[in-house]
């Protein structure tokens, strides 16, 4: 799925994963629509194969310089509240990674328990609102072109199942792990944990001087 260069920004979509896994977007700024196994952002859309980002149909996200950041600037914080993070080993100890399977998605997975997480850390996590919709197969025929007679069936399509003109779903809610708060957590671990690696080098140090002088 490629945006065209007529497309006017700044633009709204969404995108709505079938059981096939393929990605069924929709933009609000002009009304197209389509269906594929990824969504992809171009930096430029008069050159072929300039991809900056993908999203895929699983919920995998990549990007072509593997950078991830975060508005940070120094003028959007109140400075009188900026101070060093504490040590977080100890939080860090009781807040495990699990390997475990996801449900309607292959393969083995590493990350956490949402609900373990907010034991631990209750603003990492956050509560989450989607609406999974009802999906049905029905007739897919080919085009008419001007051909007389009976439509021929070439087989079955997914769709949405429609009631009223709207689509069946089921809201729900969900917690989400805000997993890229723990970077921080880890590097402040890290700080405390090599400050004390100095000082045990510096004591040693200090214990070999004092048996050498014997």
């Amino acid at each position: 799925m490629n945006l065209s260069a007529s497309t006017t920004l700044p633009l709204t979509a969404t995108f709505d994963c079938d059981v096939a896994q393929n990605l069924t977007n929709q933009y609000a700024g002009n009304g197209t629509s389509g269906t594929a196994t990824q969504a992809e952002w171009r930096s430029d859309w008069s050159v072929a194969n300039q991809v900056q980002c993908l999203i895929q149909a699983d919920g995998d996200l990549y990007n072509r310089n593997g950078t991830y950041g975060t508005i940070s600037d120094r003028k959007f914080k109140v400075e009188e509240s900026i101070h060093d993070a504490r040590d977080y080993s100890d939080d860090l100890r009781r807040i495990r990674p699990q390997k475990y399977l996801n449900k309607n998605v292959e393969g083995e997975r590493l990350g956490y328990v949402a609900q373990e997480v907010q034991k631990v850390k209750p603003g990492f996590v956050k509560e989450a609102t989607f609406t999974t919709y009802e999906r049905e197969r029905v007739p897919e025929y080919l085009p008419r072109k001007g051909r007389k007679g009976p439509r021929q069936q070439i087989g079955y399509a997914w769709t949405y199942k429609r009631k009223d003109g709207k689509r069946v779903g089921k809201t729900e809610e969900a917690l989400a792990v805000k997993t890229a708060l723990f970077i921080p957590m880890l590097h402040s671990g890290w700080l405390a944990h090599d400050e004390r690696l100095f000082a045990l080098e510096a004591r040693v140090a200090e214990l070999e001087a004092q048996l050498a002088a014997l």
